[in-house]
């Protein structure tokens, strides 16, 4: 029992980037320009991340993480 719980938070909280990335595009619709699906494909900067963070209202109904963002604001 306790190896399996031990297996599924592992995989839980395991980040397989290069997965994810390839699911993503295979996403992407062929009618899309170039241009487009790049854009769509881009990754993520951390500017990005704190400007959208930071222009949420901090004390709104928290996420599917159970965290309202005044936590990740602070942290």
């Amino acid at each position: 029992m306790k190896t399996e719980a031990v297996r599924f938070y592992k995989e839980l909280f395991s980040v397989n980037n290069d997965q994810g990335f390839l699911d993503m595009q295979a996403g992407v619709p062929p009618g899309l320009g170039v241009e487009a699906q790049s854009t769509l494909t881009a990754l993520v900067t951390k500017e990005e991340v704190c400007r959208a963070v930071m222009s949420m209202k901090s004390f709104k109904a928290p996420g599917p993480d159970g965290f309202q963002p005044f936590f990740f604001k602070q942290y």
